[in-house]
């Protein structure tokens, strides 16, 4: 095998390429058997191997090429952050939950991969345009299985039981649409993926520009549609961003694609509004929405509140009642909490509703803070919050002055992302795509 060969195939940075396409084009499609019964437990195994095998194969590559890599700052703070997550695992009341998590795989072991992810990338990863294009295509076939199930279809069977998306708080509890499921965690993905695609369209050329267009367009669809709030609040933030950045911007035929990129974005956002779904399928007009037990998620009426002032003190109140039950229990376990997954243990809340339509009663327990910031606090203390934060802050300032517009656009997306946080679930049917992204925003510089 010649030397350019051996370069090409045998090295580290090859295995992480695979990995990244992998991780970043099927995790938001994979499923397996029971649908969304087993989805977490599927997209759980599927991390996991994964990155087993990109470990093994890019230690390997790497002793064989001598091509090592230096810890930077960020990498020694998320390394710190799984290092305090270890410690308030081994100290924790709940040893039962840390390491798996209670029901949600959030444990010890999925912080694990999210930091091998962050790091490893960030060293032997590139930031490159077929990610995105990758990341986006595999959005755009969630979203075309969402529109089957707006409209009553059931691809795939994943809905169990030969239910369907009207079924939702009558036959189950919560709302899931596509591939990832949990329309928060959905809308998450969508939140990072759609400014991604809009920000990567504006630099290119040709054909390229408009099926990227063309995919960001259905995924900006599907979130209106959706109408969870705090996904729309990230999105809507890092699109301004992007579209006030291109109208200012100085490169040739930038300022006319952003005009039309905004042209396209609003006409979206009005055929959304006026478009209907229901079992009979797609109308046109007065929205109308299928009468369910329950019409909206909890994000979506706690963000409405939080904006208008309003926090009801009641358990019922959804995530504002479940913040505030949390919050309480904070200073128990002030600077390294009680270990990962263990916010069940903590706030020991079980929603509970009757059901007329089936005479059964839906039961919800607790297990996610809904609020990425306020997991962290809970579960690693004071301690872990801020290594979160810090490197967070560390992200901004190397990348908010970088002269790199990929760069720009990944760090806005990226800035999307962590304003929808403040209600999101952060599990790991969506974080490692969020570290692989992340690292590939921090990755080094000699890469």
């Amino acid at each position: 095998m010649s030397k350019l060969r051996t370069k090409k195939w045998f090295s580290p940075y090859w295995t992480t390429n695979a990995f990244i396409m992998m991780m970043v084009g099927g995790l938001p499609l994979w499923f397996w058997r029971g649908g969304y019964t087993g989805l977490t437990s599927a997209k759980f195994t599927y991390a996991a191997i994964l990155t087993g095998l990109w470990v093994v194969t890019t230690a390997v590559t790497a002793m064989g090429t001598k091509t090592g890599f230096a810890m930077s700052a960020d990498k020694w703070i998320i390394a710190m952050l799984l290092f305090c997550a270890g410690v308030s695992s081994v100290l924790s009341p709940y040893p039962d939950h840390v390491w798996i998590g209670s029901g949600r795989y959030n444990g010890f072991f999925s912080l694990a991969i999210y930091t091998v992810i962050y790091i490893g990338v960030s060293s032997y990863g590139r930031l490159r345009r077929a990610y995105v294009s990758v990341f986006a295509a595999a959005l755009f076939i969630c979203c075309v299985v969402s529109l089957l199930q707006l409209m009553g279809k059931n691809p795939f069977g994943l809905y169990p039981g030969g239910w369907n998306y009207y079924d939702k708080g009558i036959q189950y509890s919560s709302e899931f649409l596509g591939n990832v499921g949990n329309v928060d965690l959905f809308g998450a993905l969508l939140c990072l993926g759609i400014p991604l695609t809009i920000g990567t369209a504006m630099y290119e050329k040709g054909k390229s520009m408009w099926v990227l267009t063309g995919m960001a367009t259905l995924c900006l669809f599907i979130a209106v549609v959706m109408n969870v709030k705090a996904t729309l609040l990230g999105t809507a933030a890092g699109v301004a961003g992007l579209l006030a950045a291109g109208f200012s911007g100085k490169a040739p035929g930038v300022r006319k694609k952003t005009a039309i990129l905004l042209m396209i974005v609003v006409l979206t956002v009005l055929l959304a509004k006026v478009i209907s779904f229901s079992e009979q399928g797609i109308s046109v007009g007065k929205r109308h929405v299928q009468e369910t037990a329950v019409t909206e998620t909890s994000e979506k009426s706690e963000l409405g509140n939080i904006l208008q002032g309003q926090w009801n003190d009641e358990i019922g109140s959804g995530r504002i009642g479940i913040w505030k039950t949390l919050l309480k229990t904070v200073p128990q376990h002030l600077w390294i909490g009680t270990g990962p997954g263990t916010v069940a243990d903590r706030a020991g809340i079980v929603y509970e509703r009757y059901v007329p339509e089936t005479g059964r009663t839906l039961k919800a327990r607790v297990d996610n803070a809904h609020n990425e910031f306020l997991e962290y606090l809970v579960c690693e203390g004071v301690v872990g919050l801020l290594l979160y934060l810090i490197l967070i802050v560390i992200t901004c300032i190397r990348n908010g002055r970088s002269g790199s517009a990929e760069k720009k656009v990944l760090l806005t997306a990226m800035g999307s992302y962590w304003i929808q946080s403040f209600f999101g679930l952060g599990l790991i049917l969506i974080l490692p795509i969020v570290f692989v992204f992340w690292g590939l925003l921090n990755q080094s510089e000699k890469t």
